[in-house]
């Protein structure tokens, strides 16, 4: 973010406080904005105003850590979940000529979100997503669903708020807290959803985005209800791409990742004509380059960009404007089902709360956490 977008949303956040501590009035004028300004505008400038203030709130709550980028193994969430044993890969299992035990195994999971409190993973070939304690790692409980979860979003706004897509071309919405299915649309022209964002605000024309691999679109769907609002086309220029990973950078425009092209590109969600800020890479195994790439993340503290990059079996880090900082993974690139190794990372995740990396090493039905 450069100086001036930086100067930019410390005036808006200043101006945040001082109107929803204060009232919003026709009459009172904030950092110079009065009557005239706010005149039939009012109501917009509001949602601006509550969404920047709940970021602040939000991040009054707890002091933020940030991923250190050493990558230093923590343990696995797999086969019973104890947190005790620090190797829980399946070389454990075939030392002890055993099969892992039966209950909350993984079969496929596919991302990884968290909250204050809790670590969440769509298992998606068990069809339910699993819900442990972000403190202590012990299984809390499951939401189970007939159809395949695929990829989730977190409201930063109600973070009881889960959404998620499923294979079988649904959307969903549930309660943390209830832990419960709030509603569930399906979408005729929606074809194997994958990344999804959600605007974190209020107003009733808050929005759901979804990237749709096999239409190469964007989706867009009501955050209050679920209804289908549009589409956008994703064409970039090249003739084959799957738009499949998404998160929002700190400007809130989307990053998404690019299956067919190997790339990540940063895109404006604003405008219809979807406009691209930068866009990085190609097939290959050298810094900077991709093999199918997933999963992206973007840590708010520090503006890096984490990115799965599956068939590499390693994560790859970007500055914000796409340069290359580091990777980490697997020796030569190669599948590996040890500590420290990967096989086709998919979703991933940073807790601001704990500073911890969670990767969900697909191949190995478990997710890797680091610090």
């Amino acid at each position: 973010m450069n100086s001036l977008k930086r100067n930019m949303l410390a005036q808006q956040q200043v101006h945040a406080v001082v109107v929803l501590e204060n009232g919003l009035n026709g009459s009172q004028e904030v950092g110079g904005v009065g009557d005239d300004a706010m005149s039939g505008g009012v109501e917009n400038y509001r949602t601006l105003l509550e969404q920047e203030y709940e970021w602040l709130r939000i991040k009054m709550q707890y002091s933020q850590k940030v991923f250190s980028l050493t990558f230093r193994y923590m343990m696995s969430l797999e086969g019973d979940f104890d947190p005790h044993r620090p190797s829980q890969d399946r070389q454990h299992w075939q030392q002890q000529q055993q099969q892992p035990p039966k209950g909350i195994v993984m079969n496929r999971p596919c991302d990884v979100k968290v909250t204050s409190s809790l670590i969440i993973v769509s298992d998606s070939f068990n069809r339910r997503i699993l819900c442990f304690d972000l403190k202590t790692k012990k299984f809390k409980f499951t939401l189970s669903d007939s159809h395949r979860p695929y990829f989730m979003a977190v409201d930063l706004y109600d973070p009881n708020s889960l959404y998620v897509t499923c294979m079988e071309n649904y959307v969903k919405k549930f309660d943390l807290e209830m832990k419960a299915m709030v509603w569930s649309k399906f979408q005729s022209d929606l074809k194997r959803p994958c990344g999804i964002v959600v605007e974190s605000h209020q107003a009733e024309n808050a929005r759901i985005i979804v990237a749709d691999c096999v239409n190469q679109s964007f989706k867009i769907f009501s955050k209050m209800n679920g209804d289908f609002i549009g589409e956008l086309q994703y064409r970039l220029g090249c003739k084959n791409e799957i738009p499949f990973g998404l998160h929002l950078d700190g400007d809130g425009d989307l990053l998404c990742t690019n299956l067919l092209s190997h790339t990540i590109s940063c895109i404006s969600k604003n405008t219809n004509l979807l406009k691209v800020y930068w866009s990085i890479g190609k097939k290959g195994i050298h810094q900077g380059e991709f093999q199918y790439p997933r999963g992206v993340f973007f840590e708010r503290s520090t503006c890096l960009i984490y990115v799965c990059d599956q068939s590499n079996n390693r994560i790859n880090v970007f500055s914000n404007r796409g340069e290359f900082i580091q990777c980490f993974g697997s020796p030569n690139n190669e599948q590996g089902s040890g500590i420290y190794e990967l096989n086709s990372p998919l979703g991933l995740c940073i807790s601001e709360h704990t500073g911890e990396l969670f990767v969900v090493d697909m191949g190995n039905n478990r997710v890797q956490i680091f610090k």
